[in-house]
């Protein structure tokens, strides 16, 4: 297992601590769980009496690769109705209660957190697919906050997501990441503005950001972030933004699309088809109204339920976006890795929004459901729910991205009418 001698974690990583048998949901179900070929020996070699019959049925060598990344896992855990075979009714792990946590894979040991490098240096995270995870970051009313430090840490993965800034790469401006990087996070905690107009600033910027040529990279760049800086810092871009066409018909539609292809996929928890049941239900698709009748009443549900709940609550999204920014290397992407998908940086940015925009037309309708009893309590388990069903599910979110560019959404144009209600 790899070792490193410096870290950087946000504020709430070391607050973190597995629930277990308390948890509401379980990391054991929804999903494929990846095996390793040194944990896949183990289990195949073990001879333990109630565990062996069971490593030989339900762990299964594996040849197909993970959405276009080219990463084949080892083997997985074939999934019983959803549910992994392993996880007993009493909320445990059976390897883990039989074996000990060594004996765990890989993916099974590591969850719910999350690993990058960046110049050598460790950066750790948290999945909000977690419960846990979930109210530990999404609830917290200050800024989430990053430091770097000293200290020895091992980690259950010998492959890990990785990105150099001395790097000769030039397919992205590599060694201009930390200062974009600081600009996103800065832009995205930048609470003198609403979340949405945060978003469309980012939209901007990355849409010109990806225009950048290689070859201007060392000139351009730096003078777009301060660009950007200023327009931020000035409110130079806020009349723009408050005068863009909002179309809630065209947003609903295609945000109900892509729902609906999630849950047409499969592999989908019990939590995640309620929300979704609820929100269908807010919105009166059981009806014979017309979609101008319906998205008549999703803008009303945003501006009687959603908008006057995210006034105060705002911090909910500001966190999820902050989180997703810090552990997804965003804007580029990881360098190196096993999962390593080829996108542009707008594309990246068109995946936040796809994340963004899903989540919050999902509140939408929950706010609808619940109306003055709306809780930031509601908002997180959704959220939560949300992650463990979209985040982790590489192919559909190719397939989202595809749907973008068929539909004419995956510009600036279509962005702001995924972003602003």
């Amino acid at each position: 297992m790899p070792m490193f001698r410096r870290i950087s974690e946000p504020s709430y990583y070391r607050h973190f601590q597995c629930i277990a048998a308390a948890c509401p949901d379980s990391c054991c179900s929804g999903w494929d769980v990846a095996i390793d070929k040194t944990t896949y020996e183990l289990y195949q070699n073990c001879r333990h009496a109630k565990l062996q019959p069971l490593f030989r049925q339900h762990i299964v060598r594996n040849t197909e690769p993970v959405g276009t990344s080219g990463y084949i896992p080892y083997a997985l855990i074939k999934m019983q109705n959803s549910h992994c075979p392993f996880h007993e009714s009493d909320g445990l792990c059976l390897i883990q209660k039989n074996l000990g946590e060594t004996a765990l894979s890989a993916t099974c040991a590591s969850f719910p957190r999350s690993y990058n490098v960046v110049d050598g240096v460790l950066e750790l995270s948290l999945n909000l697919s977690c419960p846990e995870a979930a109210r530990l970051v999404l609830l917290r009313d200050i800024p989430l906050r990053f430091g770097v430090q000293e200290a020895e840490v091992e980690i259950p993965s010998e492959q890990i997501d990785s990105l150099d800034t001395a790097t000769g790469a030039t397919e992205k401006p590599f060694r201009h990441f930390q200062p974009i990087r600081a600009f996103v996070l800065a832009t995205l905690q930048n609470r003198t503005y609403p979340v949405w107009q945060r978003v469309l600033l980012l939209n901007l910027f990355c849409h010109q950001l990806g225009l950048v040529r290689p070859a201007e990279y060392d000139e351009r760049i730096p003078r777009l972030l301060e660009d950007f800086s200023d327009h931020v810092q000035n409110g130079t871009l806020r009349d723009s933004m408050a005068q863009a066409e909002t179309m809630p018909e065209l947003q609903l539609q295609a945000m109900k699309l892509l729902i609906d292809h999630r849950l047409q996929l499969g592999l989908v928890g019990d939590s995640f088809l309620q929300f979704a049941r609820q929100f269908r239900q807010a919105l009166g698709y059981a009806t014979d109204d017309s979609p101008q009748d319906v998205a008549l009443r999703y803008q009303t549900a945003y501006t009687e339920y959603y908008r006057p709940f995210m006034e105060q609550h705002e911090v909910l999204l500001e966190n999820y976006l902050v989180n997703y920014v810090f552990k997804k290397l965003f804007p580029f992407g990881p360098q190196q890795g096993r999962l390593l998908e080829s996108r542009s940086i707008y594309e990246e940015f068109c995946l936040l929004v796809i994340h963004f925009s899903l989540i919050k037309t999902l509140l939408i309708g929950l706010a609808r459901t619940y109306r003055d009893s709306f809780t930031r309590q509601h908002a997180a388990a959704l959220i939560q729910s949300f992650a463990k069903t979209i985040e982790h599910h590489r192919p559909y979110l190719n397939q989202a991205l595809g749907f973008l560019a068929a539909g004419n959404l995956k510009n600036t144009g279509g962005m702001t009418v995924l972003i602003k209600n």
